[in-house]
């Protein structure tokens, strides 16, 4: 079973990630510790490395599925690179390459965000988190969120490095059927695997970002003529797609 692209992409959510639970201390809290990390990714320009797995809720301990993948960030700009997709971001525009079918996707971010995942996130907060938890480690601090029952998600926990505040994991329970692939079928999987499956996202290597040149501008990847837009000639077997009205 394949780890579909756009929940994996749920992993990148602590970049940018803003939060509110039921109670008033752990709201607060919760959204004082994230912001201080929003505003970390902001004031630096960076590089990791994300290594995610899959797992089934029954058997934790078994990798059924892994997964690699890369982030730059600078400011408003990022570059995200994961198997066979890869993502560009300036501010102007967001790029997405599906290399495999030759796609280059183009979109805008949107007017109150330069969060690519920002409909994922909402989607999160309209499911309403019940309660969260903290925990201070010594080379460590942990949050863990435990969303409202009947949900796609059942929790969520982070563990932050308690010296440079980076994420170094992130663990979240979700709903097995929202990570089949299109041909399979939901009541056997389900059956195989357990109801809930286990993503973990390791975030390791952490550098300075090291920019190439035209790494963030668009073009790089397209030219636009009027209406028209048209791939660079390294990219001049893609078909484009627009993804948002007025481009």
């Amino acid at each position: 079973m394949k780890i579909l692209k756009r929940i994996l992409c749920l992993c990148l959510l602590m970049t940018y990630i803003q939060a509110f639970a039921q109670e008033k201390n752990d709201s607060i809290t919760l959204f004082n510790t994230l912001s201080e990390l929003q505003n970390l990714y902001r004031q630096k320009e960076i590089g990791f490395d994300i290594n995610y797995t899959y797992a089934s809720e029954l058997h934790p301990d078994v990798t059924l599925d892994s997964l690699s993948g890369h982030l730059d960030i600078a400011g408003a700009n990022y570059h995200y690179q994961m198997s066979n997709m890869e993502m560009t971001a300036n501010g102007r525009y967001i790029i997405t390459l599906f290399k495999e079918d030759k796609v280059m996707y183009l979109s805008k971010p949107s007017a109150d965000s330069i969060n690519p995942l920002e409909q994922m996130w909402l989607s999160l907060k309209m499911m309403g988190i019940d309660h969260c938890s903290f925990g201070k480690f010594s080379n460590f601090n942990s949050i863990t969120m435990v969303f409202k029952p009947g949900g796609i998600y059942k929790e969520m926990r982070m563990d932050l490095d308690s010296k440079t505040g980076y994420p170094i994991t992130m663990r979240y329970v979700i709903r097995t059927e929202m990570l089949l692939a299109p041909n399979e079928e939901s009541a056997d999987v389900t059956k195989e695997y357990g109801e809930y499956a286990i993503v973990s996202c390791n975030y390791s290597n952490y550098r300075p970002l090291i920019a190439q040149s035209g790494m963030f501008d668009e073009k790089s990847f397209f030219s636009q003529k009027g209406k028209e837009f048209e791939p660079a000639k390294a990219f001049e077997d893609y078909q484009v797609f627009i993804g948002s009205p007025n481009l």
